[in-house]
């Protein structure tokens, strides 16, 4: 029996680009597989049937309290149409841990085979998520090569596909043709500015990074120039208002604000500032060495201190284990110009420093090198495990449509939306 229909699960905006490769791969190695799913834009923009908009639902950043009722709803009715109205071969869950964590048992007890696409960093945090996964996943498609190992250690079948991030990275251009193009000087080194794309961070980042520009330049023999990486995520007008209280500051440097740029300012950088996240791992697959903020109030801090199993935020410190990290990491309530400044100064010029973070990130990008890009790694890997379940058993959609009704409404009344962990 070939897979013939598979559900898709995800909640929030990266995970919906994610999918929609998936489905995009899908669609061009397997057509005749229906897909339906709960997504958002990039799902639909693929042309399958979006049984709810994510869009709709009360993102948990927004406040737990306020986003419970619109996923338990969901959680509801979703439990419902794969129970009755549209029985898949399997459910992919692709990132958004509180809610796929929730669903994931439910849907298994169910006898639909679970595969998780970005499951929840277990290996940084809230450990006790793992049990959840044992409980409700079949297949872990893991992101990074460690994350194999713990899922082996904990029962769960997992598999390397590659991180998203590695395939979509675009080939850097040659730094004659950027500079022309923006009117920058080839000769003179480039410094980038990455303050997030959530308002919130930039808001409380960018201006410590504005700040800390005369005391970089003072620090180099070179006059610099730099370049704010501005998200299309983040509205023009927070930006502006920023840069307006700095106009006299930045009128005195080359400052360059661009949009649609990110990958070629971070490839041709000697270095940048960037806020913690995702940019970090990409500048290490460039091999650009960066200094990484991110501002937490001391309860915050806290917080990360006693639950975190890891002692770093960034990606690229977390790959490479080591007693101090490679790149450095400004993490506190308030982050002064001063900090910024001796954080990045190694990196200036040629140092021991500047050498051994080029070093770690050409061991990242090697260590992330796979066959293929992510997507069409996860639909391979879904074909495979279909098919090695089917040689060893096969449920047809008649049995697991006689699933007693009354099963399914007992596990509504104990919806529990948080597990423990």
């Amino acid at each position: 029996m070939k897979l013939k229909r598979v559900f898709i699960i995800t909640g929030d905006a990266s995970g919906d680009l994610h999918a929609s490769h998936v489905i995009k791969q899908f669609q061009k190695k397997y057509p005749a597989v229906e897909i339906r799913a709960i997504g958002g834009s990039s799902m639909a923009a693929t042309g399958v049937s979006i049984f709810h908009d994510q869009r709709q639902l009360g993102a948990f950043g927004m406040g737990v309290l306020t986003a419970i009722p619109s996923h338990y709803r969901l959680g509801a009715r979703l439990l419902k149409f794969l129970q009755t109205e549209w029985i898949p071969d399997l459910v992919l869950m692709v990132d958004y841990g509180i809610f796929n964590l929730w669903l994931a048992p439910k849907i298994k007890a169910m006898g639909i085979p679970v595969v998780y696409f970005i499951p929840p960093q277990i290996w940084a945090s809230r450990r006790g998520r793992i049990k959840q996964i044992q409980k409700g996943v079949d297949k872990v498609c893991c992101i990074f090569p460690f994350a194999t190992a713990i899922s082996e250690e904990a029962g769960v079948s997992p598999v390397f596909v590659g991180h998203p991030v590695a395939a979509a990275l675009l080939p850097a251009p040659t730094r004659a043709a950027f500079c022309r193009k923006f009117g920058l000087d080839c000769d003179r080194p480039i410094i980038g500015l990455f303050p997030g794309s959530r308002r919130g961070e930039v808001k409380s980042l960018l201006p410590s990074m504005l700040s800390a520009i005369p005391l970089i330049s003072e620090k180099m023999s070179v006059r610099p120039q730099f370049i704010l990486a501005q998200s299309d995520a983040v509205p023009d007008e927070l930006v502006v208002s920023i840069l307006g209280k700095y106009s006299a500051l930045l009128a005195q440097y080359d400052f360059t604000r661009m949009l649609h740029a990110n990958y070629a300012i971070l490839a041709l950088s000697r270095t940048s500032i960037v806020a913690s996240g995702t940019v970090t791992l990409e500048a290490a697959l460039y091999q650009t060495p960066v200094v990484i903020i991110y501002q937490l109030s001391k309860i915050a801090q806290y917080l990360f201190k006693r639950f975190s199993y890891v002692q770093y935020v960034g990606l690229p410190n977390l790959l490479i284990p080591g007693a101090k990290a490679f790149l450095p990491e400004l993490i506190m309530s308030h982050i002064p110009a001063e900090s910024i400044a001796a954080a990045v100064e190694p990196f200036l010029s040629d140092t021991a420093s500047y050498s051994h973070a080029r070093d770690s990130m050409k061991h990242i990008k090697k260590m992330m090198e796979v066959n293929a890009p992510a997507s069409e790694n996860v639909v391979n890997a879904l074909i495979q495990y279909f098919d090695d379940q089917d040689s060893r058993v096969c449920v047809s959609s008649e049995a697991k449509s006689n699933l007693e009704v009354s099963k399914i409404a007992a596990q509504w009344k104990d919806l529990r939306l948080f597990g423990k962990g």
